[in-house]
């Protein structure tokens, strides 16, 4: 939509070809298949498409340039792949393979996971390549970056968010230690980004040097031990050096927040009574410091309530407190105006057919644009032919694209 940037991922890949692995291999999971040779396969054919784009179009391409180039004709896509020599394996054993039905096979596994991905590789066709954002760049240079997912549309926007996230962590991780400027990053629902989020845990391992700071919210621990497993669950909960938990909705979470908050030594008085009389006796005793009872019991946030909840860190120790009403008013963000969907042309929402072998033709050099830019005279008009170049490079791309449509 046009209030809306597109990421453009292949650019912060870098040219790196184990970069652009793992991010082929996250766009196309192969998920809990019982039998993976047919996704491995359709990742094979993926980077191979992504090897032939690097190839004859640089870093200058994008998620629609992947999508079309996969769905064109087995011929077309061939010819396309033999512009990269180290892609020949491929052809030999997979798309040129004597096993016809294992090809088709392939790519239709190929075609069903990218099918998902339509919308997404139609925007950024639709959006023009000024407003395709760089992570590397908000990371060096700052700013405030917002991704959003509606439940409708989970399917589609989940392996992206992932893949973005993937490059986001690897981005930070490569800083240099303690003189960045702090990134912070905010994770709600958590959860619903699906198992084993990429990146994640080397985040929350080593980005304290980094100075990133991560946040995490979730429902509850059962949905980190369905993604992570009961380890896992527990490596980011440790990994999480502030915790703050909210009223408990399910017996396991509050029987699992009784446990983190660990025990506590108190004196503890019995009575007894025998024929002289009533003895009373003092003694230490280990308890829970938080019952379990005690999360589920936690009143609801409300405007009357507060907000009730315990804190747990390494500087205060287990504290059970709560905000106030008026404070929790004050904290509380003002309510959005922007429509979680925004009516756009139902041309955009079109993604023409594309003949990838015309992408040879059609490879522009970086050092070309850079010399046109180099001859203003002033920054002025510099900044004039930038533009300039931007607009035919586009004009050219959208004119090849309806031609062939």
């Amino acid at each position: 939509c046009p209030n809306c940037n597109e990421c453009n991922i292949v650019k912060d890949a870098d040219g790196y070809i184990d970069v652009l692995n793992e991010l082929i291999h996250i766009l196309l999971p192969a998920g809990d298949a019982r039998d993976p040779f047919w996704i491995q396969g359709a990742q094979a054919v993926g980077m191979a498409v992504a090897l032939s784009l690097i190839k004859t179009k640089g870093t200058d391409w994008g998620l629609h340039d992947l999508y079309n180039a996969c769905f064109s004709d087995l011929e077309k896509l061939v010819e396309f792949l033999r512009h990269n020599s180290t892609n020949e394996p491929v052809i030999e054993r997979v798309l040129e393979s004597e096993a016809e039905k294992a090809t088709a096979g392939i790519l239709m596994q190929l075609s069903v996971v990218l099918q998902s991905m339509r919308l997404a590789a139609a925007q950024q066709y639709h959006t023009p390549k000024e407003q395709w954002v760089s992570l590397k760049e908000v990371v060096d240079k700052g700013g405030i970056m917002v991704i959003g997912q509606k439940p409708t549309s989970r399917a589609s926007t989940t392996p992206l968010m992932r893949a973005m996230f993937k490059r986001l962590s690897d981005i930070i991780l490569d800083l240099p230690e303690y003189t960045h400027p702090p990134t912070y990053i905010y994770i709600d629902e958590f959860a619903y980004l699906g198992k084993q989020l990429p990146g994640i845990m080397d985040l929350l391992t080593f980005s304290r040097s980094k100075r990133c700071q991560v946040y995490l919210t979730v429902q509850n621990i059962d949905q980190l031990r369905e993604n992570y497993g009961t380890h896992g669950a527990e490596s980011i909960v440790s990994n999480c050096e502030f915790q703050v938990i909210l009223r408990a909705g399910s017996v396991e979470t509050a029987h699992w927040a009784s446990r983190l908050c660990g025990q506590e030594r108190t004196l503890q008085p019995s009575f007894s009574r025998n024929a002289g009389g009533f003895s009373q006796n003092w003694s230490f005793v280990t308890r829970e410091r938080l019952l379990a009872d005690e999360f589920r019991m936690l009143p609801r946030a409300s405007r009357l309530n507060g907000l009730h909840f315990v804190f747990i860190s390494p500087y205060s120790g287990v504290v059970r407190t709560h905000l106030p009403p008026d404070m929790v008013d004050e904290l509380t963000p003002p309510k959005s105006n922007t429509p979680a969907r925004i009516n756009i042309a139902a041309h955009r929402f079109d993604l023409p057919r594309w003949n990838p072998n015309l992408s040879v033709e059609k490879k522009v050099s970086p050092m070309g644009r850079e010399e046109y830019v180099r001859q203003g005279e002033s920054e002025l008009e510099r900044a004039i032919r930038h533009h300039v170049w931007q607009l035919f490079e586009d004009m050219s791309e959208t004119a090849m694209y309806d031609f062939l449509s």
